[in-house]
Parts: C-alpha cells; structure tokens; sequence
C-alpha cells in the first residue's frame, strides 16, 4: 500500500494506492491495482490514470475481517493527509 499521486485530466489527486492480491477478501488469484482519490466526488471509470508513487505505507495482509480492512484503510489515508496535504 502506498501514498500515490494521481493525474487525471491533467488535474493531480492525492490517493493512495494497494497493489497485489486480496487476502481478506478472499481473491488470491490476481493482483489488482486499487488506488481510492481523496477528496474527490467523482466517476473517473474508463479514465487514464497517470500514477506517481510517493511513500510504502504498508504491506498487503490479511485482516481478520472486512472491517479491520476499513480500519487499516482509513489509517492509510489519515497517514496520507497527514503527510501530503
């Protein structure tokens, strides 16, 4: 997981971003890219997202549940504002 800047648009968003594999979720098969735009109310979906990698926040692990997943996130974001902002 890491601090990420995204350009879209040529407009630049603070993000942060998970790449690889979702064990708490159960999907061990494929790595995935996630990357959650802070601030931003909007459908980037069929977008180019230009990403800009800032800071390793954290490995991927597994969690024992979906909401110490969304604990562990909103710590990763709090870090990012934190230090970005």
């Amino acid at each position: 997981v890491y601090v990420t800047r995204a350009t879209i648009n040529k407009k630049k968003y603070l993000s942060v971003t998970s790449i690889g594999k979702s064990p708490t979720l159960k999907d061990m098969l494929s790595n995935n890219v996630e990357t959650h735009l802070l601030n931003v109310r909007a459908n980037f979906y069929g977008k180019q997202v230009k990403l800009e990698f800032l800071e390793f926040i954290r490995e991927v692990i597994k969690f024992g549940s979906a909401n110490e997943l969304i604990k562990a996130i909103e710590e990763d974001i709090v870090f990012a504002r934190k230090n970005y902002e």
